[in-house]
């Protein structure tokens, strides 16, 4: 199939600002684009899911802030594709809110985008294979990241949160590669890594 642009100018789409109705659907072999995350703002106003997919094949989503998905929701959920996320910011998602859920997925590829203000988990992947680049995750709080059953790399990003918030491998394969881990802190492992049954390996981490 040929390949296909969605273009987002830039703006506030949202249930009070333009009616706008979340969830939004990811097509396969179509790129989603904003303006970037300063000028192109998905805000769902708790209203549901920000952007989703469940079909085979390669997705493109980036450049926009996506923000305030309801309880239970995703900012973005995918499901049984590939693809890329990129330059996404992620931010304030309340409790029972996943920013960013991977069930499935093969070769996904998130890079250059920022978790911050998330008060429960930033990212949960599972079954899934994934490479994570130069991400931020920045003063999220509560649970935190979760990779399950997975084989994910993590190259040069940084882990900046606030109290119990940490990442957890579990059964799963992961790889910390020039990655920084600072002022997380959990009180219940006294860590902002935990290892639960996977095989995980830090390269050049502080």
């Amino acid at each position: 199939q040929t390949p296909l642009t969605v273009f987002i100018a830039s703006g506030t789409y949202s249930p009070s600002t333009n009616m706008e109705v979340f969830p939004l659907p990811i097509i396969p072999h179509v790129t989603v684009s904003g303006s970037g995350r300063t000028d192109t703002i998905l805000d769902t106003e708790e209203t549901g899911t920000g952007f989703y997919s469940f079909d085979d094949g390669i997705c493109i989503l980036e450049k926009m802030t996506i923000s305030n998905p309801g309880p239970g929701r995703r900012c973005v959920k995918m499901s049984e594709t590939g693809g890329v996320v990129a330059d996404i910011e992620f931010v304030n998602t309340s409790t029972s809110v996943v920013a960013l859920n991977l069930m499935k997925c093969e070769e996904i590829e998130i890079t250059d985008c920022r978790f911050v203000n998330c008060e429960q988990r930033w990212v949960f992947i599972n079954e899934s294979t994934a490479k994570v680049q130069r991400c931020r995750f920045e003063n999220n709080t509560e649970f935190g990241g979760h990779v399950s059953f997975s084989d994910i790399e993590f190259t040069d990003c940084i882990f900046d949160n606030g109290l119990h918030s940490y990442m957890i491998v579990s059964v799963a394969s992961s790889r910390f590669k020039n990655c920084q881990f600072s002022r997380s802190s959990n009180t219940d492992f006294g860590s902002p890594l935990m290892i639960d049954a996977g095989q995980c390996r830090l390269e050049n981490c502080i």
